[in-house]
């Protein structure tokens, strides 16, 4: 079992809602993210990011499908968001840092 959280940017205190019990129980970050519209988006997208690795709490995002939101992707080219480049950014950074072969 786990606890999956969907920590949008209207959920706050996080410690409160997750951050507690990732310390006993394996907590997971199922859905997050922001519009394109967002202009305080990319500040929510670095907190929640740095909190995920302090707590070293696995994490996927949300959503590869144009029409659906937060969208990842802008058309079917796969042209990245603001939010799509965030996330291909933070999934670059940790592979680098996991070093290669890992």
């Amino acid at each position: 079992m786990i606890y999956e959280t969907h920590p949008y940017q209207n959920k706050t205190n996080w410690d409160k809602n997750f951050g507690e019990v990732c310390w006993k129980y394996p907590v997971y970050i199922g859905e997050w993210g922001f519009s394109a519209h967002d202009t305080n988006g990319l500040g929510y997208a670095q907190s929640l990011m740095q909190y995920a690795r302090k707590h070293k709490l696995p994490w996927t995002a949300w959503d590869m499908h144009v029409t659906a939101g937060p969208p990842l992707i802008k058309n079917w080219d796969y042209e990245p968001t603001v939010f799509g480049q965030f996330v291909k950014e933070q999934l670059a950074a940790a592979a680098a840092a996991r070093g290669p072969n890992k």
